[in-house]
C-alpha cells in the first residue's frame, strides 16, 4: 500500500513517475524496476541517483546509464526532482534570480535564504517508501550524482548516514557547512569522479561555494581510518585524446571500507560514459559500470563478505 500523500502511474518499461507531499510542498521522483524484481522473491538494493543544479530527474536517467545495470544486476533506482530555488529580489542577490532546481546542501547565507526544502526528510521518507513497497535490502542503500548531486550525496553521508551505505559523486564536492558540520554515522565507502577542467565545481575549490577536492577525499580517508598512502594507477588513453588521468584508492579502512578518487585530465563539468552517443565525452572511463561495481561491494555494514 502507497504511503498517504503518495501517488504512482506507470511511465512504460518498468518506470513509474510518483509524487508526495512533503511540508507542504509536492516533490516528485521517478522509480525503476528491473524486469528481475518481479519474477524473484528477493531483498534488493537500492540507488538514488540525482541530478544537478537546475537539471531533471528525466534527464538524469537518460544520462546516467543505470537502467541496463539494473536490468543486469537486479536493484532498483530512484530518480528524485529536486526543488525550485525560491526567487528573491535582486536588490539582495545582485542580480534576478529565477526559481532553479537544487538540492539544498548548505551554501552561502543567500544561497541559503533561496532553499527551504528539506531534502534530507525527502530522502529519508523514499527510504520509507521504497522499504513498505518493495522489497528493498535497506542495509544496501546508496546514493549517486552529478554536480549538486553530488554535493546532496556527500550531505547525506553526513546527515542520514545511518541509511547510507556508500556514495559516489560526479563533479559534486562538499559544502563549507556540509564540510564543517558533517558527522558520518559509520564508515563509509566514497568514490569520486573530478575533472581538472571542471570550471563549475573546480578541483581546487571555489570561496565559499565548494571544498578543494583533496580536502574532500582527505576528509573521508582521515574519518574512514584508511591508508593515508594510496594504490595509485595510470587511467590509459582509450579515446585517442592522448589524455588519461590517475585512478587513486585508499584501502583498509575500518570495516574493510575504500575511498577512491578519479581525476581525469580533460574532464570538464561532465558525466563519462563509454559506448555511450556521440554528445557523451568518454575520458576513458565509464562512470555508471564504476560506480556500480565501488558501490555494491559494501553494505551499511562495511565490505560484503
Amino acid at each position: 500500500m502507497l504511503l498517504d500523500g503518495t501517488t504512482c502511474s506507470l511511465g512504460g518499461n518498468n518506470t513509474y513517475n510518483c509524487s508526495m507531499i512533503k511540508n507542504g510542498l509536492a516533490r516528485e521522483f521517478i522509480v525503476y524496476v528491473p524486469e528481475s524484481y518481479f519474477s524473484q522473491n528477493l531483498a534488493v538494493p537500492l540507488l538514488f541517483s540525482l541530478h544537478g543544479f537546475t537539471s531533471y530527474a528525466k534527464w538524469n536517467i537518460q544520462y546516467t546509464g543505470f537502467r541496463s545495470l539494473a536490468d543486469e544486476n537486479g536493484f532498483i533506482v530512484i530518480y528524485p526532482q529536486g526543488s525550485l530555488w525560491k526567487t528573491l529580489p535582486s536588490e539582495k542577490t545582485g542580480f534576478s534570480s529565477e526559481g532553479n532546481t537544487h538540492w539544498n546542501v548548505g551554501w552561502t547565507t543567500e544561497l541559503d535564504e533561496r532553499s527551504t526544502s528539506d531534502d534530507i526528510g525527502f530522502i529519508d521518507d523514499l527510504i520509507e517508501w521504497s522499504s513498505d513497497n518493495y522489497n528493498v535490502n535497506t542495509n544496501r542503500v546508496y546514493s549517486t550524482g552529478m554536480s549538486n548531486g553530488g554535493f546532496m550525496s556527500y550531505h547525506l553521508a553526513c546527515n542520514l548516514g545511518s541509511k547510507i551505505a556508500a556514495i559516489a559523486s560526479v563533479t559534486g564536492s562538499m559544502s563549507p557547512k556540509t564540510f564543517s558540520e558533517c558527522t558520518p554515522d559509520h564508515p563509509t565507502p566514497v568514490m569520486q569522479i573530478h575533472g581538472l577542467d571542471d570550471y563549475v565545481v573546480p578541483y581546487l575549490g571555489y570561496e565559499a561555494l565548494c571544498e578543494p577536492m583533496d580536502d574532500v577525499i582527505n576528509f573521508w580517508v582521515n574519518y574512514n581510518r584508511c591508508n593515508s598512502s594510496p594504490a595509485s594507477q595510470i587511467i590509459t588513453d582509450l579515446n585517442g585524446d592522448e589524455y588519461g588521468g590517475i585512478h587513486k584508492v585508499y584501502e583498509n579502512g575500518e570495516n574493510n571500507v575504500s575511498v577512491e578518487f578519479y581525476l581525469l585530465d580533460e574532464m570538464g563539468h561532465e558525466w563519462p560514459r563509454v559506448n555511450a552517443p556521440s554528445d557523451y565525452g568518454s575520458y576513458d572511463i565509464d562512470a555508471p559500470s564504476l560506480i556500480w561495481e565501488f558501490l555494491s561491494k559494501y553494505d551499511i555494514n562495511g565490505l560484503i563478505n
